[in-house]
């Protein structure tokens, strides 16, 4: 017997909504003054609620204004979900990437000390960096913590409920996509999850080119000034700015529905990674310029501006963003941008690899799609950003390129996915092209994601630890590390991304973060 459930549009994107927010919720009761944080999430509540009344005035009574499906499917995309995000190393049930040795020192800094968090062994540094997809989890692990004395149970506690954190916003993921995708069919729906786990750009192309040309290649990166990552790479190493992304994301895709809390929806993910707002703002840019300009031209500009003069958008522009800004402009490595060609010679080398990959990764997407899509405002954002962005640099590598492109391929995979599942039946010569691209894509995904299986039962077999944890803290003397050491030169390397060196310098420590009692 099959059960099916109808879930409400409106109730989707609530959930989704309640999900991204959360975060800084907790950031403006946990971080800051009392008689700051705690107005400024109150503020925030009301945006949500008057969020979610607008979602649901929306609301249609037709199938295509929810998402039909089984229970059996529901059970079996929230058990995917965790499997995923194992696989991809929460929990330490499978073998942590690298970069995990900063997410575990960062996750339990927050659970031992107070907040916001201070290094006295760092001469009174503070911790400065994209918090927000830890914090829910840490106040967790802190209770527990202060409860039980224990920081191996708090640890431990914390971890599952960050494993769990994170697959919960993998499944509203899925929903959503879903939802936006308008699946009727189980078998469309596992594809399309299917879809989602190994999406990547078309790097094999790059691959291809190379091995013509020079007779080898790698898998993984294939250009040295530039990379895009697959959703699975993004979720295994940068899981704490990926998911609150793509969930914002999907939240924009109804247009001028949305854009009476689209601002707000935006205003919310720079505390999980401000490269992806970055990116999530040039896709809304692109929606409201479009919109204004039919406006203009259909005289209802008035119409427009207030749609987006409502509560939520206002607290996103005069409270959120103010806020959050504040905290993350005490990072030790804002403000170093520069164009991603200073340092590189000649100058026709760069635009000959920055072309040669933007076509490689995205081209052939892009040219596929170009008919179905070239009255599409969502289209050209997606393309056109992924084109511009890695012209930019932050810092000394190429994190800008990866991370703020994060929303546009997340795009460029629902606009791939909609052209299959809707564009006419004549149009099948494309459809199998793109399936073939999805293919490949697919093989070069799966080739990791079972290097990953076939390492950790390697460890296992070894007795070894699966997590990456050397650092343990920041709170240390890093001048005892040993440069020469390329792990220990590449903590002190973490450690100049994530810490604010002098906080007592600051604006954000100095009149707007709660006294902790090491000295801010």
């Amino acid at each position: 017997m099959r059960c099916n459930v109808f879930l409400r549009d409106w109730t989707l994107k609530t959930v989704g909504l309640v999900y991204i927010a959360l975060p800084t919720v907790v950031y403006a009761i946990g971080m800051l003054r009392p008689w700051i944080g705690i107005p400024a999430a109150a503020f925030m509540l009301a945006a949500l609620a008057v969020s979610i009344q607008t979602m649901r005035k929306g609301q249609g009574e037709t199938a295509d204004e929810g998402l039909t499906i089984s229970i059996w499917a529901l059970v079996a995309f929230a058990c995917i979900a965790v499997l995923w995000c194992i696989l991809c190393g929460q929990g330490a049930l499978c073998i942590q990437m690298w970069d995990w040795f900063s997410r575990n020192a960062t996750f339990r800094d927050l659970i031992t000390h107070e907040w916001p968090v201070i290094y006295p062994n760092q001469d009174g540094a503070a911790l400065s960096f994209y918090l927000g997809h830890w914090l829910p989890t840490a106040v967790i692990g802190r209770s527990v913590m202060l409860l039980t004395g224990s920081l191996d149970k708090a640890w431990a506690i914390g971890n599952v409920c960050l494993g769990l954190w994170t697959a919960a916003g993998v499944f509203i993921v899925m929903l959503l996509l879903l939802r936006q995708l308008r699946v009727r069919s189980a078998l469309v729906m596992f594809m399309v999850v299917a879809v989602l786990i190994l999406f990547y750009g078309s790097g094999h192309v790059g691959r291809w080119f190379l091995l013509w040309k020079n007779g080898t290649v790698h898998l993984g990166p294939w250009s040295v000034l530039f990379q895009f990552t697959s959703n699975n790479a993004l979720l295994a190493w940068v899981f704490h700015q990926t998911v609150v992304p793509w969930i914002a994301t999907l939240l924009l895709l109804d247009g001028e529905r949305s854009f009476p809390y689209a601002v707000f929806v935006v205003a919310l993910v720079p505390l999980c990674g401000v490269f992806p707002a970055v990116g999530l703002a040039w896709v809304l840019a692109a929606l409201l310029a479009v919109a204004a300009f039919k406006a203009l031209m259909g005289r209802t500009f008035g119409s427009f501006v207030e749609s987006l003069t409502t509560l939520p958008n206002l607290v996103g522009i005069l409270v959120v963003v103010p806020l959050v800004a504040a905290f993350l402009l005490t990072n030790t490595a804002a403000g170093e941008v520069q164009p991603a060609w200073v340092g590189v010679h000649p100058k026709m080398y760069f635009v000959h690899r920055w072309l040669l990959f933007v076509a490689c990764e995205v081209g052939f997407y892009a040219l596929v799609l170009l008919r179905w899509g070239r009255k599409s405002v969502l289209y050209w954002a997606a393309f056109s950003f992924l084109l511009f962005c890695p012209l930019l640099k932050v810092g000394s590598a190429c994190d800008f390129c990866m991370r703020s492109s994060i929303p546009a391929l997340f795009l460029v995979m629902v606009l791939v996915l909609e052209y299959l599942l809707h564009a006419e039946r004549r149009r099948w010569l494309s459809k199998v092209l793109l399936v073939f691209l999805l293919l490949m894509a697919g093989w070069e995904v799966g080739q990791d994601m079972a290097n990953t299986i076939k390492v950790t039962c390697q460890r296992r077999a070894a007795s070894k630890t699966l997590a990456c944890d050397p650092l343990y803290t920041y709170d240390q003397d890093f001048s005892k590390f040993k440069v020469r050491k390329p792990r220990d030169r590449l903590m002190i390397e973490f450690s100049s991304n994530i810490l604010c060196r002098k906080p007592e310098e600051t604006f954000f420590f100095r009149y707007l973060a709660k006294r902790n009692g090491k000295g801010n």
